[in-house]
């Protein structure tokens, strides 16, 4: 018997659960924006193309033609974004502010990445679990 598939929610879950916490140090916080990301990132990419890779591999080039015409920089995370914008571009914008967050929370020292956690959760005042 195959184990069921991981669920990209339960990041979402950890990431709710991490913000919570009083007092979190700001490495907590970091992960929680990110798993955040992630969460969100592959729901979209499974809703889009399903779990089948091959499904994603046929579009690909065909995405990265339109992503090309509109300027739109290259790459997985983008190329989903891109796909997401063209069907709700709120949705789109808002997974392309997490992302920007995840980046700067995983790779920016000396820049106070972490102000407000629960600000993270909430784009355009919309809530996404926390606070």
């Amino acid at each position: 018997m195959t184990p069921p598939d991981f669920d990209p929610y339960q990041f979402f879950v950890l990431a709710s659960s991490l913000v919570e916490q009083q007092n979190a140090p700001e490495e907590v916080l970091r992960t929680a924006i990110s798993r955040a990301y992630y969460s969100a990132f592959l729901t979209a990419r499974d809703k889009l193309f399903g779990l089948d890779e091959g499904a994603l591999k046929t579009v690909r080039k065909t995405i990265e033609r339109q992503m090309s015409k509109r300027n739109f920089a290259r790459g997985s995370h983008n190329l989903i974004i891109f796909v997401v914008k063209q069907q709700n571009s709120t949705l789109g914008n808002q997974l392309g502010q997490l992302r920007d967050h995840r980046v700067i929370a995983d790779y920016k020292r000396g820049e106070q990445a972490v102000t407000d956690a629960t600000g993270f959760f909430k784009i355009d005042g919309i809530n996404y679990g926390a606070g």
